[in-house]
């Protein structure tokens, strides 16, 4: 089982650009699956980095305050989704969860959780197992996105403090899965179809 937890981020119009961004995306995890993706700067996530479509640009600096000891040392990256049909580019800011000890931990005792923040949880493998929000705070909005940077499902998930907790499965395979704030996927318009891109903020 996976756990996770996050709040929504702010959308922000980002412009078109020649910069290319990498497809991606956050996932939270209870740690029983494979070794996670350690991308490079702008290294693409998927296998054809011709699926991802327009370019884009971030229009400022990745910020991301701090939410507890337990994650405030993680690498950091932006996310940005394209929810189509001529809307503006939505981006979140995010820790990512790149080894199975941190999509074990994913944001339990984090207490809030700010808009424009937010936890990608990213793996090396295609993966199918459920979530779950044992010993989290918030209610979180989830993205799971596939290995070509397409979101594949979405769900609202509510906190739990004591077994049996409820799961949450995708109706697909995922490389990467998104947790923010419960309603801002659909404050931002994002769903099932939309891409993702995202571009490494520190550099490790």
């Amino acid at each position: 089982m996976t756990r996770s937890a996050l709040r929504p981020t702010r959308s922000l119009a980002l412009a078109a650009t020649g910069l290319a961004v990498v497809l991606g995306l956050s996932a939270c995890d209870g740690g029983v699956f494979g070794s996670p993706v350690s991308p490079s700067p702008t290294e693409p996530l998927v296998a054809d980095e011709g699926q991802v479509g327009d370019t884009a640009a971030p229009n400022e600096a990745v910020s991301v305050p701090p939410l507890h000891d337990s994650v405030d040392d993680w690498p950091t990256a932006r996310v940005v989704v394209d929810p189509g049909d001529g809307a503006d580019l939505v981006a979140v800011d995010v820790l990512l969860a790149e080894t199975p000890e941190r999509r074990r931990h994913g944001l339990m005792e984090v207490p809030a959780v700010p808009d424009d923040v937010g936890m990608l949880f990213v793996y090396d493998e295609d993966q199918d197992g459920a979530f779950w929000m044992k010993g989290t705070l918030t209610e979180l909005d989830i993205a799971w996105i596939d290995d070509t940077g397409r979101i594949v499902d979405v769900a609202t998930m509510q906190p739990c403090t004591s077994d049996p907790c409820e799961t949450w499965e995708p109706s697909g395979e995922y490389r990467t899965a998104l947790e923010v704030r419960a309603g801002w996927l659909a404050d931002n318009a994002v769903e099932v179809g939309d891409r993702v891109m995202r571009d490494r903020a520190d550099g490790s």
